[in-house]
């Protein structure tokens, strides 16, 4: 049976609200003080609207409670917060995005394990050290005011009245319940910057137990009684029972919190994945059910649905009574049951045969055994381009020689065209700010719109096309006048400068991870693997990720510079030479070294290490010891025996399917056994694979849109 997301009974939906600008398609959840909405907005966007009850609009207080909490919503916007669109009395629209509140998620899935515990209150820790920059004390910390999310986890409360558990008046003055206070409140003192802080340690352990620190949450229990902690990990008690002490002063700082949870970044935390399975499940059918909403006939307007995370059909499932008007999207166990949109099917079903007819756009596409998630859309564009980039599971933006495009990511429709280049993907910076050289100047613009916001002309009179990493919104890109290379650390938010620090003469970066304390960089002549000489050594550099200041070299077993490297932001080095090995990179040991050396290498979530050869082989390592858990041989049995053939892995969103990405097609495997799940070649591509180049992969959590080098065509598949 169907289960809503938020436990409302269908029944008690009444009319949706008016809010001019968006159609409401689903409610999502409730509080105390608002109910939440998914819609649809005039350009066709996804959002969500955070509507106030009518009670609290109706007291002229309330009223102004809310506008400041708006407002401080739209100052707050960074990393781990959500960014809103419009912000009101009346509403609160932000983009939507698939996600569970805390409460939700620890009631129907149970807690969370240290690692994802580790990613949350860091992940909070620094959402709390930018809000105490524009207030005293946040108070909008509660258990359903935090969502997760594939990306992260997501704080929308920005105050006493978004995490309050009741709302009511006395005298006409608003009086609110809070379900987290702190001994300072009980004690009848104002809260302060330590009283989140407390909040905070209640939060993650509840996160960790299913419970709170105190069973008995009366005012002396929180004021005299020690916290329990015998369900929290026991590597973060001594951190929790700091948040959670009586005295504020002993409490520890965000800033302290974020450090000491996560020592080299939330990003480097969240590159080894962080939800558990059930939890991901929920949230790509969520995401499934939501793209197939449609705006409800006028018979319904009356009612609002529920939005639904639990849609699991069976596979003879009926077709919906409401018609050919409605589009669903329909989740089973194993992924995407009914594509949509055009009849973009399948290039060729599973079969040793490469000379099968691909289906035409008239080609009503049918899901059979192991063959491909039907293509959302096809989208071809007016010349070659680069790697698209997924914002936001809303916008693809395609960066063109001669112009820019967004795309719609439901329908592949163009959102926006503006005559400007992009030299390489661009990068997100916050909200929806996009970020890429145009012309040599560093330049900014939306990813809604395409407009342009901001350029720095600075580096006009310099070699520079892409960025090497990126942190949070910083990033790392090297610029060239004369054959001399500089590394540049740059802040997009405040549009200057960090460091810039020379690098040897004639070298450039060619690989570039952060960990902890350090940036590690590989460097080749000129940027460009062809001028290497096999005999020549790969040259790896370290420097300090604060100042840029070098730190002493290390070799890596004289590595040479055409064989294939792996810089991870795990601190770990892996190298393909005779052999395939992996090295600490702060200390230079080698932690192991086994066979066969692969082609292509990427890391996935906990230990997993995925790797593809030239013969069409795919294999999974132990990042730990370098086991071979699995290998698998190419699933339409064709070999790829040229030395210098291209090939690429990647992991699929949700982390359901690794992906191998060769010249000839696209090939899933499931990422615990290695069996082929399936294999795309793309439809109606008039350039063949020997000419066309690679297959490459843009990710969002909903979909992934595949191209090729230096053809045009671009496919949605919903394989999220």
């Amino acid at each position: 049976m169907a289960t809503p997301v938020t436990g409302i009974d269908p029944a008690r939906d009444g009319a949706p609200p008016q809010v001019p600008g968006y159609t409401v398609l689903a409610r999502m959840r409730e509080s105390a003080a608002a109910v939440e909405y998914v819609a649809r907005a005039a350009d066709g966007a996804t959002v969500t609207l955070l509507v106030p009850r009518e009670r609290l609009t109706a007291s002229g207080a309330l009223r102004r409670r809310l506008r400041a909490e708006a407002d401080l919503a739209v100052r707050a916007a960074g990393p781990w917060t959500a960014p809103v669109l419009r912000a009101g009395a009346d509403c609160l629209v932000t983009p939507y995005r698939p996600a569970l509140p805390l409460d939700t998620t620890v009631t129907r899935h149970g807690p969370l394990p240290e690692h994802a515990l580790r990613i949350l209150g860091a992940a909070l820790a620094e959402a709390l050290t930018r809000l105490h920059t524009l207030v005293p004390v946040h108070q909008g910390l509660a258990p359903h005011t935090v969502r997760l999310a594939a990306d992260g986890p997501q704080l929308t409360g920005f105050g006493p009245l978004a995490a309050a558990t009741s709302v009511g008046t006395a005298g006409g003055e608003p009086r609110l319940t809070l379900g987290y206070l702190t001994p300072e409140q009980v004690a009848r003192h104002a809260p302060g910057p330590a009283s989140d802080v407390f909040v905070l340690g209640l939060l993650l352990v509840y996160a960790a137990s299913g419970s709170g620190p105190f069973p008995a949450a009366t005012p002396d229990v929180l004021a005299t009684a020690d916290a329990e902690l015998g369900g929290v990990p026991e590597g973060l008690r001594p951190l929790l029972a700091r948040c959670l002490a009586k005295d504020p002063a002993d409490r520890p700082t965000p800033a302290q919190i974020a450090a000491e949870l996560a020592p080299d970044g939330v990003p480097a935390l969240l590159a080894a994945g962080w939800l558990p399975g059930p939890v991901m499940a929920e949230l790509s059918e969520q995401a499934a059910y939501v793209m197939g909403l449609e705006a409800p006939d006028e018979a319904e307007t009356g009612r609002t649905p529920t939005v639904v995370a639990t849609r699991t059909v069976p596979d003879d499932a009926a077709p919906s009574p409401r018609g050919p008007g409605r589009r669903a999207l329909l989740i089973g166990g194993a992924g995407l049951a009914l594509g949509a949109a055009g009849g973009w099917g399948a290039a060729r079903a599973w079969g040793p045969s490469r000379g099968s007819t691909a289906p035409t756009s008239d080609a009503a596409p049918r899901a059979v055994d192991r063959t491909p998630p039907a293509a959302l859309w096809h989208y071809k564009a007016q010349d070659s381009a680069e790697p698209a980039l997924v914002w936001h599971d809303e916008i693809v933006v395609i960066p063109m020689g001669s112009h820019t495009v967004g795309l719609d990511l439901r329908t592949g429709k163009e959102r926006w065209s503006k005559p400007f280049g992009c030299a390489s993907t661009p990068v997100p910076v916050r909200g929806d700010t996009l970020a890429a050289f145009v012309d040599r100047t560093l330049t900014t613009f939306s990813a809604r719109t395409g407009t342009r916001r901001g350029t720095d002309p600075r580096y006009d009179d310099h070699l520079t096309s892409r960025f090497h990493g990126r942190d949070g919104h910083q990033v790392w890109f090297s610029i060239s006048k004369g054959g001399n290379y500089q590394l540049v650390r740059y802040d997009l938010a405040k549009s200057d400068e960090v460091w810039r620090t020379a690098l040897p003469k004639g070298l450039a970066p060619t690989d570039l991870t952060a960990t902890g304390d350090a940036v590690h960089v590989r460097l080749a002549p000129d940027g460009e693997w062809e001028l290497i000489k096999d005999k020549d050594e790969a040259v790896f550099l370290s420097f300090d990720r604060a100042t840029g200041k070098r730190r002493p070299s290390r070799s890596y077993g004289g590595l040479k510079g055409k064989r294939l490297s792996l810089l991870t932001p795990q601190g770990v080095l892996y190298t393909v030479d005779d052999w395939f090995s992996a090295y600490d990179l702060d200390s230079g040991e080698r932690l192991w070294r086994t066979l066969p050396p692969p082609r292509a290498l990427v890391r996935g979530p906990g230990d997993a290490l995925y790797a593809a050869d030239i013969t069409r082989g795919t294999y999974r390592f132990d990042s730990r010891d370098g086991t071979t858990r699995w290998d698998a041989d190419a699933a339409d049995q064709q070999i790829l025996s040229n030395d210098e053939v291209k090939v690429s892995m990647a992991v699929g969103p949700g982390n359901r399917s690794v992906l191998r990405l060769d010249t000839l097609n696209v090939t899933a495997y499931d990422p615990k056994d290695g069996t082929a799940q399936w294999v795309f070649e793309g439809v109606g591509d008039p350039y063949p694979a020997e000419s066309a180049g690679i297959w490459r992969m843009a990710r969002g959590t909903k979909a992934a849109v595949f191209s090729r080098e230096f053809a045009q065509h671009y496919f949605a598949l919903p394989i999220g």
